[in-house]
């Protein structure tokens, strides 16, 4: 996987810089989810629905996923749009049965896959 991925990079317009910063990364999770999308008729704001998530632990040296792959049973919310439409926004929101907050499926993986890890 990681011989894949520089291959990738190297195939890329990245300033040299950056490429060799990037090809020395190496992958900690490998998370998978479904994803539905939802638009308004103008198509100014867009809603994303992300369920079913899967975060395996992708090991540094050997990517054997030896860790059992770990399900998160949330569903994540994005309401997407332009900055200049954040007072619209807000008004889209106040209609959504839950509270909204930020959320990251990586931050979301690395914290199920470390639970005994400092926050």
């Amino acid at each position: 996987m990681i011989e894949m991925l520089r291959s990738v990079f190297h195939q890329s317009e990245l300033p040299l810089n950056l490429l060799s910063e990037v090809t020395e990364l190496q992958p900690a999770l490998l998370n998978g989810y479904t994803r539905k999308y939802f638009q308004n008729f103008k198509k100014d704001f867009r809603i994303t629905v992300d369920d079913c998530l899967v975060y395996l632990d992708v090991k540094n040296r050997f990517n054997s996923f030896r860790r059992q792959e770990l399900r998160n049973i949330g569903v994540i919310v994005e309401l997407k749009y332009e900055a200049a439409k954040d007072d619209l926004a807000e008004g889209i929101t106040n209609y959504f049965p839950f509270r909204m907050t930020k959320s990251s499926k990586y931050v979301n993986g690395i914290d199920l896959l470390n639970p005994d890890a400092p926050a």
